[in-house]
């Protein structure tokens, strides 16, 4: 199997997966500018990073953040805008704050940059609690990093221990999410690494 960081880069670098069911809340200037393809629970269509105006973004998810205070959504997305306007300092805390407030996305994100070091002192343990959590909650890059980096090894310093039977359905419900998605190989690969280390 691939090193986790292999299969996270995967992930990262290949085309949005399919745009989830909108109409759940409104549609704010901070939502068109700046969410991210990737999240299950964005309401706007999902900017690419090379396609993002991020001075518009940022100005556009502070006045909605600002609106309607303490909502995760536009607090993950006003993080991002701010994070690839190459202001990380100011980004972190809004990530953090999404995260707190239970987004999945964040958390997946959050968890992204604890595992690399990138802008944060790596700290896998805690990347691991974030991945765990939104793994639970059922999303799906987070199911298939948490499943990757256990069956890796990516884990082993931490306290934590992961039944076999929480891999396997997390691995289960990825199955079903990432099917005749860009990332159903990798999710195959996954599930042929569990049967190979029975």
């Amino acid at each position: 199997m691939r090193p986790v960081l292999s299969v996270l880069a995967a992930i990262l670098l290949a085309a949005a997966l399919p745009r989830p069911v909108e109409g759940r809340e409104a549609v704010t200037a901070c939502d068109r500018l700046a969410s991210h393809p990737d999240d299950p629970d964005r309401t706007g269509p999902g900017v690419p990073q090379e396609r993002m105006d991020m001075p518009r973004a940022v100005t556009a998810c502070t006045a909605d953040l600002a609106a309607a205070p303490g909502t995760p959504r536009l607090a993950y997305q006003l993080s991002r805008a701010l994070m690839l306007s190459g202001k990380p300092d100011a980004a972190l805390p809004k990530l953090e704050e999404s995260a707190a407030g239970g987004y999945r996305h964040a958390r997946f994100v959050l968890g992204l940059l604890l595992i690399s070091g990138k802008g944060v002192a790596a700290d896998p343990c805690r990347a691991a609690s974030l991945w765990r959590e939104a793994a639970q909650a059922g999303h799906l890059l987070a199911e298939i990093s948490f499943a990757a980096t256990v069956l890796d090894g990516g884990f082993g310093r931490c306290a934590l221990e992961v039944p076999e039977a929480e891999v396997r359905g997390y691995i289960a419900h990825a199955r079903v999410q990432a099917k005749g998605t860009r990332l159903e190989q990798e999710v195959e690969e996954l599930a042929e690494a569990l049967e190979g280390d029975e």
